[in-house]
């Protein structure tokens, strides 16, 4: 008798357990547009995370912030009532408390992609990713796929030194190491949000903005404006990042595979991303931008120390120079 009771106990067991694997249904939630390279990365993610688990997690992909704006997208995770999202990784600096990935703004910080790669994916930051968990149940999957270095997209120029870009009215990212970056530069920056940047352009409100060609294209920019000056002042990866209360639901089958899915979507973007980049630059030249390159020593030596005053701050003491240590 006892046999039998064991018997079915396991049936049970396993029943549960085939439901509960079923009812893995998840929301990736992000701001890129349907036909992006990010998006088909995303898809791609989706569709072989379904395949590879047998179905035990199916992935439902909501691009264009259809589920809401990017702060919104992180609450969510926080509350798990989103499951899994992608951006920017330096701007998980806006996760109050967390302010420290805003370091990755600094500019000139890094001096390579390479160099972001591996900084992003040192021990160093893993330390701050342990902390995002612990504290806003928002875990790091995988910080891969190369983003375009930010450049000045403007409406007057060109840009050739710190001189021509004297008080250029620029639209900047709403924190204080961006900010004061470019007030450091001679500009004016000015926060403006994203939905608004196209038509405070178009209208003469902000003369620029500083996104790179993954940005500035796929949103039309260069229709509105008329130069582009590489300054390549900051660079970036896409951060991966599922719901810790999602993450506990996951099977350790379906936490390995979600993970190495996310690495590889990064590694299509990165791959991809440099035919896009050319295609993009052919986008604005045909458009009648003028390209320059500036000289990136002059603009890097007048914010050379405007690190220091955000260290013991926004960042621990020392973070800074820790990073500069890991370039080739």
């Amino acid at each position: 008798m006892k046999s039998i009771f064991a018997a079915i106990f396991v049936v049970l067991t396993m029943l549960g357990t085939v439901s509960a694997a079923q009812s893995a249904n998840l929301r990736f939630g992000h701001s890129f547009a349907e036909g992006s390279l990010e998006n088909r990365a995303i898809t791609q993610i989706a569709d072989n995370v379904r395949e590879r688990t047998n179905g035990e997690v199916n992935i439902q992909v909501f691009p264009a912030n259809q589920l809401g704006s990017i702060g919104a997208t992180f609450s969510a995770l926080t509350l798990g009532t989103i499951d899994m999202t992608m951006l920017d990784v330096s701007l998980l600096g806006y996760q109050k408390g967390h302010e420290e990935f805003f370091v990755g703004q600094v500019p000139f910080l890094f001096k390579s992609q390479a160099h972001a790669r591996r900084a992003y994916n040192s021990q160093l930051f893993d330390e701050m990713y342990k902390r995002l968990r612990d504290q806003k149940g928002i875990r790091v999957l995988s910080v891969a796929g190369d983003r375009a270095p930010r450049a000045l997209n403007t409406t007057r120029g060109p840009i050739f030194n710190p001189d021509d870009a004297q008080g250029l009215t620029m639209r900047v990212l709403s924190n204080p190491v961006s900010i004061k970056s470019f007030d450091a530069w001679g500009m004016r920056p000015t926060p403006l949000n994203f939905g608004e940047l196209y038509l405070a352009m178009r209208q003469g409100v902000v003369e620029g903005q500083d996104n790179g060609l993954d940005v500035t294209v796929p949103n039309n920019f260069h229709e509105i404006t008329k130069y582009y000056a590489y300054l390549n002042h900051v660079r970036s990866l896409y951060g991966w990042y599922i719901s810790e209360k999602t993450w506990q639901r996951l099977s350790e089958t379906a936490r390995t595979i979600v993970v190495e899915e996310a690495e590889k979507a990064g590694e299509m973007i990165s791959l991809l991303g440099q035919d896009r980049m050319a295609r993009d630059l052919k986008t604005i030249l045909d458009a009648g931008l003028k390209v320059t390159i500036p000289d990136r020593a002059a603009f890097e030596a007048l914010s050379k120390d405007i690190y220091k005053e955000f260290e013991g701050t926004l960042w621990r003491e020392g973070l800074v120079a820790e990073i500069l240590a890991m370039q080739d």
